[in-house]
């Protein structure tokens, strides 16, 4: 009686399918997010910062929605993978009156950058307590505008404009690779304070700050 050549092959199709299901479930019930974290008070302003007399800056609202999914950086489509869920959330954050700021060159849209409250104060109660605190998040320049100081100079102007909205401190989380914008915010004045990790698991969340390899 000849060996069965079909057992091998199902119990590797067995394990492929036993791994993939564990990987879905990790991902459905655990995630982790990793991310430097930046500090700096919004008040005062950086004057060594020189700002190109080219650049338009202002902070928008509806009325360029349009103009803004249309310009929405693909390498930020990590969180939203389709143009229905960036529009109900960049709406949610207007609805919930959270700042768009932008900058414009002759007229064309070249950088965006939003504030949204913070969320995390329970674990830098040291330097949220008393003071109101956001966060930068989704700073972006077109490739082709690149080069021009417009990634420092929005960001700047964002903290002043914050400011005047009685914010005191504000957060920036950047991904590690993200040279460019660490940068930005380096030049803006920003601390690196070290990687907040979030893990979820279920509807839980925990946070810490990781420093050690900052020493």
């Amino acid at each position: 009686m000849g060996k069965c050549t079909f057992l091998p092959l199902v119990l590797r199709i067995i394990d492929r399918d036993i791994i993939f299901t564990l990987q879905y479930l990790k991902t459905w019930f655990w995630t982790e997010d990793k991310k430097l974290l930046f500090f700096r008070e919004t008040a005062p302003a950086y004057n060594h910062i020189t700002k190109n007399p080219a650049i338009v800056l202002s902070e928008t609202g509806t009325e360029e929605l349009e103009k803004i999914i249309d310009f929405w950086p693909a390498d930020f489509s990590y969180y939203f993978h389709h143009k229905v869920e960036l529009r109900k959330e960049l709406e949610w954050r207007f609805r919930h009156k959270y700042p768009c700021f932008t900058a414009y060159i002759e007229n064309k849209l070249a950088g965006i950058v939003w504030c949204k409250p913070w969320l995390y104060e329970n674990s830098l109660p040291e330097l949220t307590i008393g003071k109101q605190a956001c966060e930068i998040l989704n700073l972006a320049v077109s490739p082709e505008m690149r080069g021009k100081g417009i990634a420092v100079t929005l960001l700047q102007f964002s903290l002043e404009e914050i400011n005047k909205k009685n914010t005191d401190i504000a957060f920036s989380r950047i991904f590690s690779n993200r040279t460019a914008s660490i940068s930005a915010h380096k030049k803006c004045g920003f601390t690196l304070l070290g990687e907040l990790r979030i893990h979820h698991f279920l509807k839980k969340k925990r946070v810490t700050l990781e420093t050690d390899h900052l020493t």
